[in-house]
């Protein structure tokens, strides 16, 4: 049985694909251990990770999307933080300045669209943040003050979130197939392609 790993988010406009790109160059200086960074063309805000799913059950969930009624909203970075905030650190990302209880109340919708199809809910809170780097390894005790700051001395423009996207993910290295990220055959980390754009049903913002 051929199976997807499917996710549904918010895609980013090529102006935050670019500020990544400036980000990542200021903070890898800094960074006090071995991380995997996100690639620009790959960034994206996820409101669902639905895992493996079933070929056959792909028609149901993009039927369940587009029947979500949302109004379009305006989004902006800003701040930014680690997972766990406690600790050492396993995620940096960048927090949603503007937009974020926008993007909470989408997520909630998402999840409750999916629920009957057998998607549980989260566990945990759903907090809109975008990743910006996985830490792979890190020194114990290390300081990530200077990381913190360049994270929050980033700037970030307005832009509006009027679509959100259900994507297919091809995890490792050489899978050959993404959406514009950037990358051809071979570089290493995952790679997206989206199958289907489900647009606001409401006024823009």
């Amino acid at each position: 049985m051929e199976k997807l790993r499917l996710f549904v988010g918010l895609p980013l406009p090529e102006s935050y694909q670019q500020g990544l790109a400036a980000l990542t160059r200021d903070l890898k200086p800094v960074v006090p251990g071995s991380c995997s960074w996100t690639r620009p063309g790959n960034w994206h805000l996820t409101l669902k990770f639905l895992g493996d799913v079933p070929l056959e059950a792909v028609a149901g969930i993009q039927a369940a999307l587009a029947g979500i009624s949302w109004e379009a909203f305006t989004l902006r970075a800003g701040g930014g933080g680690f997972f766990p905030p406690q600790g050492r650190p396993r995620v940096a990302w960048v927090a949603a300045a503007e937009g974020g209880i926008e993007c909470v109340r989408l997520a909630g919708l998402v999840e409750r669209a999916l629920a009957p199809l057998g998607f549980a809910p989260e566990k945990r809170e759903f907090a809109a943040h975008l990743t910006v780097a996985r830490i792979k390894a890190a020194r114990a005790g290390a300081d990530w003050k200077a990381a913190l700051g360049v994270m929050l001395r980033a700037t970030w423009p307005e832009t509006v979130v009027d679509r959100l996207v259900l994507w297919r993910s091809y995890l490792g290295q050489g899978q050959g197939q993404g959406q514009g990220d950037g990358g051809g055959v071979g570089l290493p980390g995952p790679r997206y392609v989206p199958l289907r754009e489900f647009g606001a049903t409401g006024r823009s913002a």
